[in-house]
């Protein structure tokens, strides 16, 4: 265990009202190719448009699953009960989460479209998932990349695709190092670390996971097949 780093993820169950049945269809399922089901996401959310209450809402309740996803982990995998802890979890200054009184092991959670995703190890390491909203790429891409990755990105087979891979790469190296996103984000560069990307780990997603350059280890993945919270 180690040299292991757990990912669990797990996907939002719909509210009551969001059901089949309810007062709106968009929570109607469908399965991809790999057999997961992923909720059908109306064209208003695929474009970022849902109502300021409702994100907020979704957010509250995508980042309580993200704990109990990082709860379901160490109760299993470490034997450690954060529900008997009083405060099991403090930030750096900077923001960063670190658990309190389990030095060595650590965490990162993240969090996208109806999904929740939690890594925990025994080395310092951040996770990034990114729901893949299909929609014009090139202008957030500008904004975001430096000149070498910005013409990797154009000279891509498919920008969408390329846009996310940068995108949860630089968000997962900030975890990592427990910046945030507190500057301009052309001018990140990754300094000691090594990345694995995970596109197959959750449908409709990207996903990465950033490590110290020496990391030699294993990556646990597993899947919940959803949270209701």
């Amino acid at each position: 265990m180690k040299n292991e780093i757990e990912i669990r993820w797990a996907l939002l169950e719909p509210e009551a009202e969001e059901r089949p049945g309810g007062h709106s269809e968009q929570a109607a399922r469908e399965t991809a190719g790999n057999g997961t089901a992923v909720p059908k996401v109306s064209g208003q959310e695929q474009n970022g448009r849902q109502p300021a209450l409702a994100r907020s809402r979704q957010g509250h309740r995508l980042s309580a699953l993200g704990r109990e996803l990082l709860a379901d982990i160490l109760l299993e995998s470490y034997d450690i009960d954060l529900s008997r802890e009083e405060e099991p979890i403090v930030r750096h200054p900077l923001g960063k989460p670190y658990l309190t009184g389990h030095e060595g092991l650590y965490f990162s959670i993240s969090h996208s479209g109806s999904w929740a995703a939690c890594a925990v190890g025994r080395t310092p390491l951040g996770l990034d998932i990114q729901y893949r909203k299909k929609k014009e790429t090139d202008t957030l891409a500008a904004r975001i990349l430096d000149a070498g990755e910005f013409s990797s990105y154009e000279n891509s087979a498919d920008r969408n695709v390329s846009f996310y891979d940068f995108w949860v790469k630089k968000e997962s190296y900030l975890k990592y190092t427990g910046e945030g996103i507190r500057k301009d984000l052309r001018t990140v560069a990754y300094e000691n670390c090594r990345f694995f990307f995970l596109p197959e780990m959750i449908a409709g997603c990207a996903a990465a996971l950033c490590v110290p350059a020496g990391w030699n280890g294993t990556i646990k993945i597993t899947g919940k097949a959803s949270g209701n919270r």
